[in-house]
């Protein structure tokens, strides 16, 4: 239970310096353009969970391991669609940190404002 609290963290707020799961930049580097078309992806900097940007490890390689992970999960018998399914919740869970909420006056009530999600981030 206690490195579940400090993994969830760790998924919106990385210290400077620090990168989040590293599927997310794995699969922005790694996703060719057609995959990246269709699983809605943008640059590093359009990502709210990934708010330092691209950081790549010293003496590692996002794009080959990608394609390991993905060579991985094929010899696991895991089927395309399957594969392609995880890759679906992977994106949608880095759409879902751009989404923003904004408290209603004088309610408990919160409300999406127009294009949450969709608009690009604003740099800091």
């Amino acid at each position: 239970p206690g490195s579940d609290l400090l993994e969830k963290s760790r998924a919106i707020r990385q210290a400077k310096d620090e990168r989040t799961f590293h599927i997310f930049y794995q699969l922005l580097v790694g996703a060719g353009e057609n995959t990246k078309a269709e699983l809605l992806l943008e640059p590093f900097n359009q990502y709210r969970f990934l708010s330092n940007g691209f950081l790549p490890i010293p003496g590692q390689q996002d794009k080959e391991i990608f394609q390991e992970t993905m060579e991985s999960m094929r010899i696991m018998g895991f089927s395309p669609e399957e594969i392609h399914s995880m890759l679906r919740m992977v994106s949608a869970v880095l759409q879902f940190g751009n989404i923003v909420f904004r408290k209603e006056r004088n309610t408990d009530q919160a409300s999406m404002p127009d294009n949450t999600g969709t608009a690009p981030i604003q740099p800091r």
